[in-house]
């Protein structure tokens, strides 16, 4: 069995496919570039459509009310509890209890918070070992974790 008969590779077939997925609706949410087909996961991803108004609310809210945005916020989406409120949302999409996940920034500085807090060469196995085309700022990072 090859693999063109074992999926029936063909537009047709994926046509079918995109017809039947219960999501397909949700490609609306999104902008697509019409470049090609999208398949970058060390990016942001496709950016979705209500990503401008979110943002230029957001910037309205700091320059409004600066620091007082993270407690009172006029959207109901106060900062300093930003994590809790997206929380219980990301655990349903990895399947698992809100209690048992965190919410946090980037990869980099998830990193660089893990490393600083967990790594602690002895012996003969110091190395951090990482990918080589990991986004610069994840190669800085093990640098400095490494010369801790």
């Amino acid at each position: 069995m090859t693999l063109e008969t074992s999926f029936r590779l063909s537009n047709e077939y994926s046509r079918q496919l995109d017809q039947a997925d219960p999501l397909r609706e949700l490609r609306k949410e999104f902008y697509i570039p019409k470049h090609g087909v999208y398949l970058c996961g060390n990016s942001l991803g496709l950016q979705p459509v209500g990503t401008r108004t979110l943002v230029l609310e957001e910037l309205e809210v700091w320059k409004q009310q600066g620091v007082t945005g993270h407690f009172d916020h006029p959207h109901g989406r106060p900062w300093v509890s930003m994590d809790e409120q997206v929380t219980a949302k990301m655990a349903n999409v990895v399947g698992a209890l809100p209690s048992e996940i965190a919410v946090m920034g980037s990869l980099t500085a998830n990193l660089h918070l893990l490393m600083a807090s967990f790594y602690r060469p002895k012996g003969e196995r110091t190395k951090i070992v990482i990918e080589e085309k990991a986004f610069p700022s994840d190669h800085v990072c093990r640098v400095a974790c490494a010369t801790c």
